[in-house]
């Protein structure tokens, strides 16, 4: 079991622990304090401790619109959402697509990071195949989707 991403025209499968991990990497990416929040997040058990970090979140993502403009605020439907059933707006691809690509160095190394099933070998799921999912959603105008 796992989740499999669906643009449009194509797929990729990864695990949950894969899902997790690209989650928090592009949290990372977009802002430091995005990613310890997605790593706090993880770690939620009591409803207090979801208070907490609802709160925490609403604080941080109004932060990080205020310095990278309003759309901007489309990537938490992706770093926050659920491992299966969920699906993000192609604005929302648009945006995660300027977080992964604001630089070539950034690009290149989230490119080859696995994230897919390892055992896989080379056709595990890569950054690469997420970009071009996004890709592929964006162009569609069309959401991204997993389940």
């Amino acid at each position: 079991m796992g989740v499999t991403m669906k643009s449009p025209k194509s797929s990729v499968d990864m695990s949950y622990f894969g899902f997790a991990r690209l989650q928090r990497d592009i949290a990372y990416m977009a802002d430091m304090a995005l990613g310890e929040l997605v790593v706090i997040g993880r770690k939620v058990h009591t409803s207090e401790e979801a208070q907490c970090f609802e709160e925490e979140a609403a604080e941080q993502m109004q932060a990080y619109t205020l310095v990278h403009g309003q759309r901007s605020g489309k990537i938490a439907d992706f770093l926050f959402a659920e491992d299966c059933g969920g699906s993000v707006t192609y604005g929302c691809c648009q945006e995660l697509l300027k977080v992964l690509t604001a630089s070539n160095d950034r690009e290149k190394q989230f490119a080859y990071t696995v994230y897919g099933y390892a055992g896989w070998g080379k056709d595990a799921a890569r950054g690469e195949d997420f970009i071009r999912l996004l890709r592929e959603c964006a162009d569609a105008k069309k959401p991204l989707r997993w389940d």
